[in-house]
């Protein structure tokens, strides 16, 4: 679990500090700071959906949908426009960490876990770039 817990922290760290810094670069009256309005105030952010375990990616999905890669959890989760949570795929033991969607088709990175979760993996253990169509069947790349 340790090495779980200082990859999840690490991923908080950096996801805190991306959401810290841009705000602040983004001020009105700063160089660079585009069309000079200011941010809307922290009330008028709206929860999307709740209870997801290490959401790592989020994409924009068909319909007004998010796509979100619950990493160590092993989902890929679709919300829909009234926030109501489909699970797309579940792989316990695997890691889905990136989710993108294109002309119809959802694709998705999963990769392998370390034997033991505690512990650093010994190699690089491998990763797939996998695809689902709108009606969730494995879907082949467009030409």
């Amino acid at each position: 679990m340790r090495f779980r817990s200082i990859a999840a922290s690490a991923a908080a760290a950096a996801l805190a500090v991306t959401l810290t810094s841009g705000p602040a670069l983004a001020h009105p009256g700063r160089p660079g700071s585009g069309h000079g309005h200011s941010s809307p105030p922290a009330s008028h952010v709206v929860d999307v959906a709740d209870g997801l375990i290490s959401p790592l990616k989020v994409s924009f999905g068909p319909h007004g949908s998010h796509l979100v890669a619950q990493s160590m959890a092993g989902m890929l989760t679709r919300i829909d426009a009234r926030g109501h949570q489909r699970t797309l795929v579940s792989a316990p033991g695997k890691e889905i960490a990136g989710v993108s969607y294109s002309r119809g088709i959802t694709y998705y990175t999963q990769n392998d876990q370390a034997e033991n979760p505690e512990e650093p993996p010994s190699s690089l253990l491998p990763a797939k770039l996998k695809s689902l169509d709108a009606r969730g069947a494995p879907a082949h790349w467009p030409t």
